[in-house]
């Protein structure tokens, strides 16, 4: 009976071992992971108003045509200007969109060199002459903001509005007086403009509550607005860049 039993057994160890090896042949099929999407229902809220401060570093241009327009410009200068600024503003979210406005006021410097007929602004200076040129004062910017969130955290925009700045102490021109060798600094009150602006910026959220901007702003000069008012304006041209980097804090 002993010897009976064996085949039955052997035949069973057979159909298992080779039960195993077909099942160890079958592929291993892996059910691919499809990845979950962005969505901006868990962007960041940027709805709400902010504050914060700023720098402004600018680039400007001084064309000055006595003539209205009539040729070369009589006399031109090309200020550095560098400011700071308190910042205010509000966004309304739609979706990945977002709106804003915003305004900010400072204080700025600037000064540079230039050259040309100084006379069409003070008697008795040279027509012909190198002058250096200084002030300093207030600015005011108004801009309206539309932008797209390329991540829950960074906003891209588009800007356009306008900046005023006017000089808070007498705006000093010297020059070397070509006959006595000596120099002479002439000052011109109430000096100030008025640009429109356009620009493009990236905003990066650092947190719910804090975030950085840096900004680039093309200027172009408003002056013969202000011309009635501020006669040395009247034929006066004018242009600036402008990078603005500001830390803004959200509520």
């Amino acid at each position: 009976m002993t010897c009976s039993g064996k085949p039955f057994i052997v035949a069973a160890a057979a159909v298992l071992i080779v039960s195993g090896a077909g099942k160890a042949a079958d592929p291993i099929v892996s059910t691919p992971m499809t990845p979950a999407m962005p969505t901006f229902e868990d962007a960041s809220d940027w709805s709400g108003f902010y504050m914060g401060v700023g720098g402004t570093a600018s680039w400007q241009s001084y064309e000055f045509d006595g003539d209205a327009g009539a040729g070369e410009p009589d006399f031109s200068f090309y200020p550095t200007v560098y400011g700071g600024q308190l910042v205010v503003g509000g966004n309304v979210q739609f979706d990945s969109v977002v709106f804003g406005i915003e305004a900010a006021g400072g204080v700025y410097g600037f000064s540079g060199s230039g050259s040309g007929d100084l006379s069409e602004l003070f008697d008795g200076a040279p027509d012909d002459v190198d002058f250096d040129y200084t002030s300093g004062g207030y600015s005011a910017d108004l801009s309206a903001r539309l932008g797209y969130l390329v991540t829950p955290s960074m906003l891209i925009y588009g800007s356009g509005g306008a900046r005023a700045i006017y000089s808070n102490n007498d705006t000093a021109f010297t020059y070397e007086d070509p006959v006595s060798g000596d120099d002479v600094t002439e000052e011109l009150e109430h000096f100030g403009n008025l640009f429109g602006t356009v620009g493009a910026g990236v905003e990066v959220a650092l947190s719910d509550d804090v975030s950085v901007d840096l900004e680039y702003e093309y200027g172009f000069s408003a002056a013969g607005w202000l011309a009635e008012e501020i006669p040395e304006l009247d034929g006066l041209s004018a242009g600036s860049h402008t990078i603005s980097a500001q830390v803004l804090f959200h509520f």
